[in-house]
């Protein structure tokens, strides 16, 4: 008992009376506290997803299953809390907390944007996030309200009383010193109204929106809009080294470009126009082509091509669709319908003597409408009638006895299914364009070479399988075609587009009324560079360029049959450009209404056009007289002027005759001799004056 007395005494761990403790845990047992776990390691595996639908008790079952299947794609759910209002319906967020924090970081972003229907897209937030912010005590200032800065009328040229058009042109170019000069005209009967001049105002090239309300100037730092009465900025956008820009179809969004070609880290960005705000970046490779995006006719979607597939993204969210591509092995180009969302495409497959096919899909639901195989084809390219009723994808036939091209038309008019009709044309079809007019199905083809050139018109059939008809044709050597935006009139021209093309500056007009082509006029442009229809139908642009010529560098204005308006000389042209209108807003019974009525309004538009000449001719001939009368005074002023020399001369003559002496000078004027016998007498004359 003694022994184990002593050994209890030697191993006591009581502590005496009156000891203090001075050693904490943390000083004992750090090792072993550093890995405590923390509220903060647990906050890792929890993400807040937000705006589910707001239902009451008798669907939340089914809701939580539905849920539960798309956050498992991401990893192990180990707990999901939904807070509740007092009558039981959802507060329109759920917590979900997965097995590691990787699991919840794949879960935020992946579901983060997440479309579970029209009316609900996900937006996450992670639970460690809101701790962090929560905690943080650092002062946040308060961004002020801004209010509203109405940038004014963006369409008041549309309310001008003698219904003018409105152009832009960039000329006096100097690459030298990098100046130029930009001006915008009002399109007068006789000669341009100036609007706005301004030296400099675009460091490269200009840009108006698609329903014409903006103004788009182009510099080195970015982008700029200007619009209203007096040209005014309306807003910038600030990127650097931008080469390009580009708008949705319902001017909500402007994209710029870096060119990768130019710069090593090409960019393209989406703003939104009236804020100012960057929406969404991507990058840009040397594969890209411009435009990067392809924009669906109401803006709810633009796409871009890919390898292997086509990328659709949705506004106003930025995201791809459904969170994935359109997987199209072998895609090599596709183009948006102007009326409906849809797209047409074209497929190379990698299977030797395997057919191409053309396919045709539905967005957002991703059906496929229509697919056509192509045989022995090279390339494809696609036109779309404005209307959107027919598409026609030109495909090249290569073969032992040269090229045939193959005219496949798509009527989309039909509700059931999507037929295609195809014709054959054994000519090289040079450029093709299709009527803009609603209920048209004509087109017109510049195809052959050499003295077979010819244009051709064309008719589609209204029912299924009734082909496509050439209805008219006539010789020409035009490269370039161009149909007036009220249809009927078509103006062809050879034009010259680069410095080593040949171009006789021929210029025609032809009325394809009634399923024929008459030739109207025929007149010459020299060098022409390019031809504009106004967006009213009854003008036509002429101009050249001086990147490839340097001479006579104008703007002319045409009629639609072809009779010349204006000549306007621009030194050094550079650019020319109609500024659009927005879409009709009248119905087409009203314009029948019109139409029917016509020789009621006739004549008021005579008088108004009958004004408008004389008071054109007044103004010319007051110019005229102020011109003469300038010309005149100056030349009176410049008689008087040598009169009072002369009479100078004369008085410093007079003072100095009587100082001169006489002096006679003789010399010979001429001498001719004469011989007329050499053994004879010989006759000399001389005369001497």
């Amino acid at each position: 008992m003694t022994v184990v007395r002593d050994i209890e005494d030697e191993h006591a761990f009581s502590d005496p009376e009156g000891f203090v403790d001075d050693i904490d845990d943390e000083e004992l047992l750090g090792d072993v506290l550093s890995s405590k776990p923390t509220d903060l390691d647990t906050y890792e595996n929890v993400v807040i997803v937000d705006n589910i639908p707001q239902i009451g008790p008798e669907k939340f079952e089914k809701l939580q299953n539905v849920l539960m299947k798309t956050f498992k794609k991401y990893g192990t759910v180990v707990n999901t809390l939904y807070p509740k209002n007092e009558n039981g319906t959802l507060k329109g967020f759920v917590f979900v907390e997965y097995e590691s924090p990787n699991s919840a970081l794949n879960a935020y972003k992946g579901l983060n944007k997440f479309k579970l229907d029209a009316k609900h897209i996900f937006s996450l937030v992670k639970l460690s996030d809101i701790d962090k912010y929560c905690s943080d005590s650092s002062e946040v200032e308060i961004p002020q309200k801004q209010d509203f800065k109405d940038p004014g009328d963006l369409y008041y040229w549309l309310l001008d009383e003698q219904k003018r058009d409105m152009y832009a042109v960039v000329y006096n170019l100097n690459e030298v010193q990098q100046s130029n000069k930009v001006g915008v005209f009002f399109n007068s009967y006789t000669q341009p109204t100036p609007v706005v001049e301004r030296p400099n105002w675009t460091e490269t090239t200009i840009m108006w929106s698609p329903r014409g309300a903006y103004f788009t100037s182009i510099h080195s730092k970015g982008a700029a809009l200007w619009g209203c009465e007096n040209f005014d900025k309306i807003n910038r956008f600030s990127h650097i080294n931008v080469d390009s820009v580009d708008f949705s179809p319902c001017e909500t969004y402007i994209v710029t470009l870096r060119n990768p070609s130019i710069h090593h880290n090409g960019e393209c960005i989406i703003w939104e126009i009236l804020s100012g705000q960057q929406k969404r970046a991507f990058e840009v490779s040397m594969k890209d082509t411009w435009p990067v995006f392809k924009w669906s006719h109401d803006g709810k979607y633009f796409a871009r091509l890919g390898e292997d597939v086509v990328q659709v993204y949705e506004t106003p969210s930025f995201g791809l669709l459904d969170k994935q591509s359109f997987k199209i092995a072998g895609v090599q180009s596709f183009e948006w319908s102007p009326k409906d969302n849809i797209f047409i495409c074209w497929v190379r497959s990698t299977t030797i003597d395997a057919p191409v096919k053309a396919f045709v899909y539905e967005v957002p639901s991703r059906t496929e409408l229509c697919s056509k195989s192509l045989f022995f084809v090279d390339k494809i390219f696609f036109f779309w009638h404005p209307s959107g009723n027919y598409c026609c994808a030109r495909s090249d036939l290569k073969g032992k006895k040269g090229v045939s091209h193959f005219l496949n038309i798509f009527n989309f008019k039909s509700t059931k299914n999507i037929p295609v009709d195809v014709h054959e044309q054994k000519d090289v079809i040079s450029q093709l364009a299709w009527e803009p007019i609603e209920n048209s199905s004509r087109f017109i083809t510049l195809h052959g070479e050499g003295a077979r050139a010819q244009a051709s018109l064309y008719h589609v059939g209204e029912k299924s399988g009734s082909g496509v008809v050439v209805v008219a044709s006539v010789e020409t050597q035009a490269t370039s075609i161009s149909w007036s935006p009220l249809g009927r009139y078509v103006a062809l021209a050879i034009l010259k587009n680069t410095k080593s093309a040949a171009s006789t500056g021929t210029v025609e007009f032809l009325d394809c009324d009634q399923d024929e082509i008459k030739l109207v006029n025929r007149s010459e442009h020299y060098a022409v560079y390019g031809l504009q229809w106004d967006p009213s139908g009854r003008f036509l642009a002429t101009y050249n360029n001086s990147q490839t010529s340097k001479h006579d560098n104008q703007v002319i204005i045409w009629t639609f049959q072809g009779r010349k308006l204006q000549t306007n000389r621009m030194e050094f042209l550079n650019q020319f450009s109609w500024r659009p209108r927005p879409p009709r807003l009248v119905t087409e019974e009203h314009r029948e209404e019109v139409t029917k009525n016509f020789k009621k309004y006739q004549a008021k538009f005579e008088l108004e056009d009958k004004m408008s000449q004389s008071k054109t001719s007044k103004e010319l001939l007051d110019k005229r007289r102020a011109l003469s009368k300038t010309f005149n005074d100056m030349v009176s002023k410049m008689m008087e002027h040598y009169e009072n020399i002369g009479k100078t001369v004369e008085r410093r003559d007079f003072e100095g005759e009587d100082e001169l002496e006489e002096e006679i000078i003789e010399f010979v004027h001429s001498e001719e001799v004469t011989v007329v016998d050499s053994t004879e007498d010989k006759k000399v004359r001389a005369n001497a004056v």
